[in-house]
């Protein structure tokens, strides 16, 4: 009874801590302000890309206002950057950092840093997060966000990518200096931003020289797909004219549709041989205002005295390719995706698993940039012992394989409970309390009993079939060192 009322303290006590936690609050409108800033996008004509990715690093700003108009109007890019960015779970395992199992451990002090680090991952909410910046990175190449962060919220917020650069590499991850001129005649939004922006605006105000300033790197979160260079370049600009040529075929086969489904009726007037009419015009004129009236739109009358020649715009022989299924799946090429991951008529299951692997080596390698940033975090957090995270090399169409794979190591030996939990997306703050929850205070294990059967029972309770010497049968001297064999190794196993 003493425990129940233990357990109802701490959910009063939990309740209480969740009704004056104090949350983020990021202001993102101003609504005492009565100004409003339309997004505008420019529409980019197809020689205006070929143009700049002849440039990229000069037309940077243009690239990325490019593939930002594009994901907002082009279903095709819209998912292939939503295939990328949303391919990995990002199911993560948390250890010690530099652990020396050598040395004598307090249990106190590091049973206290280890809650410190998963408070953290706690209200991090890494999949949330993560999945709307690297939506923004495989999109615009860079990701720069800013933290706010409090004791029971977290928040990274996308700062303006017009105003942001790349300035420094501080521990392995990238770090940005933000444009302050930003919020010239925009000062009504800094209250928003929060204290270092207002004290480094004024600084600018005094001196223009400090237009670029580095912001704090312990709230800096910034990701950036192009690895290779230092400059944005947008990862998927070859693909760019892709979207060009898809629409180019939509229209040409919208014309030919017309086209092909146009007819046109000819109302021959009599003559004679000199060519004067043999029939009065206002009366032939009535009799083609009254077909004009009843015929549909793709259907013209004219009325003429000479013969009319039918000229057929349908091609003749073999049918005419889908020239916009052409340009769909020469979009996916140029990205180096398979179309078969988006419809096609074609389905090849050998080729598809190896196009999907090809592509997740991509995503895996910016999950190790995601890493060393929350690694760096974890690093700042006090306490003794300092721990780090490893997002698992998982993909949502390879879960089950990388699932079943642990569970091959677990029968090794192998330390691998925490990672099969996060494979079905259990990660270690959420493990640490389901095993309290379903063990300690529901005790789960002692009332879901399962089914009786020869699986489930244990050796000494009568089940299966009955052995040789319950049969009264002898057992045979090969049979007998066969059972002695097995048994030795079950031991050694076990």
């Amino acid at each position: 009874m003493a425990e129940q009322v233990n357990y109802n303290e701490q959910w009063k006590n939990a309740m209480k801590d969740l009704r004056f936690s104090k949350l983020t609050d990021v202001q993102l409108l101003n609504l005492a302000s009565n100004t409003h800033t339309s997004v505008i996008y420019t529409k980019y004509t197809k020689e205006n890309i070929i143009k700049y990715l002849k440039n990229p690093e000069t037309n940077a700003k243009q690239l990325r206002n490019a593939s930002i108009y594009l994901y907002e109007v082009s279903p095709q890019y819209r998912t292939i950057i939503n295939y990328f960015a949303h391919m990995c779970p990002l199911n993560y395992i948390m250890y010690p950092f530099k652990f020396d199992a050598t040395k004598e451990i307090n249990d106190k002090a590091f049973k206290a840093s280890y809650k410190k680090a998963t408070d953290f991952m706690s209200i991090f909410n890494l999949r949330h997060e993560m999945s709307k910046a690297l939506t923004i990175a495989w999109r615009e190449d860079i990701f720069a966000g800013y933290i706010y962060q409090t004791k029971d919220s977290f928040y990274i917020r996308k700062l303006p990518a017009d105003y942001v650069k790349i300035a420094s590499i501080v521990d392995g991850c990238y770090i940005a200096a933000f444009d302050f001129s930003y919020f010239r005649g925009k000062e009504d939004e800094l209250e928003s931003y929060g204290q270092e922006f207002i004290d480094k605006y004024e600084i600018y105000k005094k001196d223009s020289s400090q237009r670029w300033q580095l912001l704090d790197e312990k709230k800096q979160f910034c990701l950036k797909i192009s690895e290779d260079v230092t400059y944005p370049l947008i990862p998927l600009a070859g693909c760019l004219v892709g979207i060009y040529d898809i629409e180019d075929y939509k229209d040409l086969q919208k014309g030919a549709s017309i086209l092909r489904n146009y007819k046109a009726l000819g109302l021959k007037l009599p003559t004679d041989e000199a060519g004067n009419l043999l029939i009065d015009k206002t009366l032939a004129d009535q009799f083609y205002a009254q077909l004009t009236n009843i015929t549909p739109d793709n259907i013209g009358v004219f009325e003429t005295p000479m013969d009319v020649q039918v000229f057929d715009f349908e091609k003749s022989g073999a049918e005419d390719p889908d020239k916009t299924y052409e340009a769909i799946r020469n979009f996916y090429n140029d990205v180096g995706v398979s179309s078969l991951l988006f419809g096609s008529d074609k389905q090849t299951a050998a080729s598809l698993n190896i196009s999907i692997t090809a592509d997740e080596c991509l995503t895996f390698a910016v999950n190790r940039q995601i890493e060393r940033n929350v690694n760096r975090l974890l690093k700042n957090l006090s306490g003794t012992q300092k721990f780090q995270i490893t997002i698992l090399d998982i993909s949502e169409y390879h879960r089950q394989q990388f699932h079943d794979l642990l569970l091959k190591d677990a029968q090794y030996g192998v330390p691998v409970k925490s990672a099969i939990a996060a494979s079905v997306g259990i990660d270690q703050p959420a493990m640490n309390a389901m095993l309290f929850m379903e063990n300690d205070f529901l005790k789960m294990h002692e009332k879901m009993i399962p089914l009786s059967s020869s699986y489930t029972l244990a050796s000494g309770d009568e089940a299966g079939r009955p052995t040789a010497e319950e049969n009264g049968e002898e057992i045979s001297d090969s049979n007998e060192n066969t059972r002695e064999h097995d048994s030795n190794c079950l031991l050694y196993t076990s």
